[in-house]
């Protein structure tokens, strides 16, 4: 979420700017993933919060406070460092006019973020990644289906070898209805997170009625509105009674209240940082450099949630995962190199009786 796209900034940036905006990203990215796994996780047995992990497991109420940060960040950077082109502060007509595309977009970051960490609540942290993964695949649907594009056949092969390796790496891991019941949850946070995406580049290219929002006007509105929709989903639901027991100390830890407002608090603190982070990196590196350290980011966490996941690690992982960095490693391969302009032939090379440019 957050950043402004493009191919980076317009003035020329020092390479260490660089390699600190990358830092943070990364950072940003490997903390606030490991964050939300200890906080969301419960401790096996019956330990007390805070013992092992923090057993904070209200996805909802927990989710809403990053959407508040999240908005709060994008409205910082609008109004300070990266103030819209046209000028235009959120307002409610900006709302309205574009309502046809952010209520769907917020939906949409609802069944992502929530979702992703309810499945954090319900399986290991690598069995998150695993299937997060497969990103490319379910993104390349949607935009058949969406907006008609079609990609070269290796960009499929790529993709279909990507979910091939995250199946063979969860052919040894245990079973059971929670785990099952895990890895749906965290299927339906991927397909709407492939989803947002092609919604996201409906409204950032615009309409014929409608001019483009930039990532930070869009993204006020996009957190905001699921903000209010997880409250209403939290009250609503039976997140409601058990967090606020949680809140004032009714739990095998009398101190939950306060270890409930500390993992509140530094988890919003991570997700306003990475999205600052965010959309730094892109702001101040190239499409290319954002899309290896991406997914450099990517093979890191998979390496390392499945190191310190505890479980044994099986031939049918190893083999799994190793299919899975191959193959996104080829994708975010051919992905740029298939971007590029094919090599001028012998027949277009330029010849004596070729005209010389005028200066």
């Amino acid at each position: 979420m957050g950043g402004a796209g493009g191919d980076g900034p317009k003035e020329p940036v020092s390479f260490t700017t660089q390699v600190l905006a990358f830092c943070a990203f990364a950072i940003g990215n490997v903390g606030l993933n490991y964050f939300n796994s200890w906080a969301l996780h419960q401790t096996e047995g019956n330990a007390p919060p805070g013992i092992g992990k923090g057993g904070f497991a209200f996805p909802f109420f927990y989710t809403m406070f990053h959407m508040l940060a999240s908005a709060m960040a994008a409205l910082i950077l609008q109004c300070t460092c990266a103030p819209p082109k046209d000028g235009t502060l959120p307002s409610f007509g900006q709302l309205w006019a574009y309502k046809a595309q952010l209520f769907p977009i917020a939906i949409f970051t609802v069944l992502n973020t929530a979702f992703n960490n309810w499945s954090l609540v319900l399986v290991a942290l690598f069995v998150n990644q695993v299937i997060k993964a497969c990103q490319p695949a379910t993104t390349s649907i949607f935009e058949f289906l969406v907006l008609g594009k079609v990609h070269p056949w290796m960009i499929y092969l790529a993709v279909t070898c990507l979910c091939a390796g995250s199946a063979i790496s969860q052919m040894g891991s245990p079973g059971g209805s929670s785990s099952t019941m895990g890895i749906v949850v965290c299927l339906i946070s991927l397909c709407a997170a492939s989803a947002k995406g092609v919604v996201q580049k409906m409204i950032m290219s615009g309409t014929k009625d409608l001019k483009p929002l930039e990532p930070t006007q869009a993204m006020v509105w996009d957190c905001g509105i699921s903000f209010i929709i997880m409250f209403f989903v939290w009250v609503f639901s039976t997140e409601r009674d058990a967090s606020i027991a949680y809140l004032k100390g009714q739990t095998g830890n009398p101190n939950s209240g306060l270890l409930a407002l500390g993992i509140i608090s530094f988890g919003s603190f991570l997700a306003f940082g990475f999205n600052l982070a965010n959309y730094y990196y892109i702001h101040y590196t190239s499409a290319l450099t954002m899309t290896i350290g991406s997914n450099g980011v990517k093979i890191f966490l998979l390496i390392i949630s499945l190191l310190t996941g505890g479980g044994a690690v099986t031939t049918e992982t190893l083999i799994g995962i190793s299919i899975v960095i191959l193959s996104i490693v080829a994708y975010a391969y051919l992905g740029q190199a298939l971007k590029k302009p094919p090599a001028k032939t012998a027949d277009e090379a330029p010849k004596e009786t070729t005209p010389l440019a005028k200066p």
